[in-house]
C-alpha cells in the first residue's frame, strides 16, 4: 500500500470478496451503486433491545421484547481514505429511536467510558441524506494498519474490530481465505 491506508480501488476489491462470502452465508450484506459512480455496502438486522438474543432468536411474539431494526451502511470517505460505518437503529414501525437509546444499545470499549462522542456521532449520510449515526473514521487508518499484518482483506478487518460496538454480527467465515 502507498501513503494511504485505503484507496478507493482496495475498497471496491475488498467489498466484492465480502460479498463473496456474505451470499455464501447468505447473511445480507449487498451492494448499491450510487449515480455518480460510487457506491456502499448495506445491511438490515432485526435485534432484540436487550441485545441478548441473536436476529435468528428474535420474533414480534415475545412479551415484553422490543424488536429493533438495525440498517448498517459501509462507505468509502475519499477524506479520510478509509471506511465508514454508518447505522440506525429503529423500531418496527420505521421510526429511529434517538440518539440517546442507540447510544445505549451500543457496547463501547471499556476505555472508552462516557466519552462516547468521540467514537460515534449523527450526521447526514453522504448518500442518502438523512441523519444517520456513524463512528469516527478519524482512527480507523490505526485499525487497518493493525488489521494489515496478517490479512488479505483490509476492509474485513477493520469490520471485524468495529462490529462488536455496533452489535453487528460477523461471521467468524469471514476471517478464512477466500476459496476463488
Amino acid at each position: 500500500m502507498e501513503s494511504s491506508p485505503l484507496s478507493w480501488d482496495e475498497f471496491l476489491a475488498s467489498s466484492k470478496e465480502l460479498l463473496c462470502i456474505s451470499q455464501r452465508l447468505n447473511d445480507g450484506w449487498n451492494w448499491s451503486d450510487t449515480q455518480d459512480g460510487w457506491g456502499y455496502l448495506h445491511k438490515t438486522e432485526l435485534k432484540s433491545s436487550s441485545g441478548n438474543e441473536s436476529a435468528d432468536d428474535v420474533t414480534a411474539e415475545q412479551p415484553g421484547k422490543t424488536i429493533l431494526v438495525w440498517e448498517y451502511h459501509i462507505l468509502y470517505s475519499p477524506a479520510y481514505s478509509c471506511p465508514v460505518l454508518y447505522f440506525n437503529v429503529r423500531d418496527q414501525d420505521g421510526k429511529f429511536i434517538g440518539l440517546d437509546s442507540t447510544i445505549g444499545q451500543l457496547r463501547f470499549p471499556a476505555k472508552t467510558g462516557r466519552n462516547y462522542l468521540s467514537v460515534v456521532s449523527q450526521s447526514e449520510h453522504p448518500i442518502l441524506r438523512k441523519p444517520f449515526c456513524y463512528l469516527h473514521p478519524c482512527h480507523t487508518s490505526d485499525l487497518i494498519i493493525a488489521a494489515e499484518k496478517g490479512r488479505t482483506n483490509l476492509l474485513i478487518g477493520w469490520l471485524s474490530c468495529v462490529a462488536p460496538i455496533v452489535r453487528l454480527e460477523l461471521s467468524l467465515e469471514y476471517a478464512k481465505p477466500n476459496e476463488t
